[in-house]
């Protein structure tokens, strides 16, 4: 998915489910009644670059969803980068139910909850990656309503804190998340 623009749909506005695979660049993302972007039912997605060789292949807009910016659920991952992730109702992203994420130098602002939420048996890689791609940190500049990196039932945090924020705190992470974050 490459230069679009997905805007207004009633439900999800990009759905990677059962088993796919996406790559999301240069694209925006926005109004849309729920989550912007979803990846489901083990499935896979690239938002921000094709490859590690290619380097970031341009950055996407995801603001103005009812829901999550995007949201990595049901066993699936993805790695996320050079995208700027504002606005949404709820978290900026999120991952859920036995999930992975790797997300780096993305900008993530002014989401109704935080700016990264991990729970449920998931794990989060933010930055730290020792790939040139992947190695920055996440970054707030204008604080999430909750808390910039927010961890919850049994789910794990390795990584960069950078400057993710919140108004309710720069982190929450309760005692049955692992973590590993470091400045």
């Amino acid at each position: 998915i490459d230069d679009v623009t997905v805007e207004n749909a009633a439900s999800q506005g990009i759905t990677v489910t059962s088993l796919a695979f996406a790559v999301i660049i240069n694209s925006r993302v926005r109004n849309n009644g729920d989550d912007g972007i979803a990846v489901n039912e083990s499935s896979d997605a690239r938002i921000g670059f094709n490859n590690n060789a290619n380097g970031p292949a341009g950055p996407n807009e995801i603001h103005n969803n009812g829901n999550r910016g995007i949201v990595v659920a049901r066993s699936s991952s993805a790695r996320i980068t050079s995208s700027n992730i504002h606005d949404n109702v709820s978290d900026g992203i999120a991952a859920t139910r036995g999930s992975a994420l790797d997300a780096a130098e993305n900008i993530i602002n002014n989401n109704g909850g935080s700016g990264i939420s991990v729970t449920e048996n998931s794990a989060a890689q933010l930055g730290e990656d020792n790939t040139a791609l992947f190695d920055g940190p996440n970054i707030t500049t204008t604080n999430n309503v909750v808390n910039g990196i927010r961890c919850r039932l049994g789910a794990s945090l390795d990584g960069l804190i950078g400057t993710l924020n919140g108004t309710a705190g720069q982190t929450d992470i309760s005692g049955n998340c692992p973590d590993s974050l470091v400045p």
